[in-house]
This record gives C-alpha cells, sequence and structure tokens, in this order.
C-alpha cells in the first residue's frame, strides 16, 4: 500500500493517515504528556520522602538531645561527661 499523501500547505494534511495511523505530531504530544505525568509523580513522590525524612532526623535529633540532657543533669556545670566533647574537640 502507498504512503498517504502529505502536503504542508493542506491545513490539515497528515493527522490521521488513510490506514487510521495516528501522526507523528500526535504521538510526540502523547509522549511529551506521559512524560510530564511521570515527572510530576516522580516530584511528589521526592517531596513525600523529603517530609518524611525531615520528620525522622528531627525526632532523632530530639531524642539525641534528650539523652545529652539527661547525662548532663547531674553533672557539675563546665564538666565534660565521659565519651562526650565540648565544642571545638576534635
Amino acid at each position: 500500500m502507498p504512503r498517504p499523501y502529505f502536503s504542508l500547505e493542506a491545513p490539515d494534511a497528515g493527522s490521521i493517515a488513510a490506514d487510521g495511523s495516528v501522526d507523528q505530531r500526535a504521538r510526540l504530544a502523547a509522549r511529551a504528556a506521559e512524560w510530564q505525568r511521570r515527572r510530576e509523580e516522580k516530584l511528589r513522590v521526592r517531596a513525600e520522602f523529603a517530609e518524611a525524612r525531615a520528620h525522622g532526623l528531627a525526632a532523632r535529633h530530639a531524642v539525641k538531645l534528650a539523652r545529652i540532657h539527661a547525662s548532663r543533669a547531674g553533672a557539675p556545670v563546665g564538666v565534660v561527661v565521659e565519651g562526650q566533647r565540648r565544642a571545638g574537640q576534635r
């Protein structure tokens, strides 16, 4: 079967071929829409993970601070508790 005639001058030439296949522009538009949908989904999932991670890090930090404060509760001011360093020490 010969390929359908295509003309740039025709107002709607090539949008649908004689055999019913969709033209290149329609396929490109569909691919672009699918790519955009996947991109938005990935961004949504990344945002969910970032929020969960931030929540988890904040919770871990709060537990760590509570543990440090509890361990220093009985120590005199300025005394370093065993296993802990003062700011600036390595």
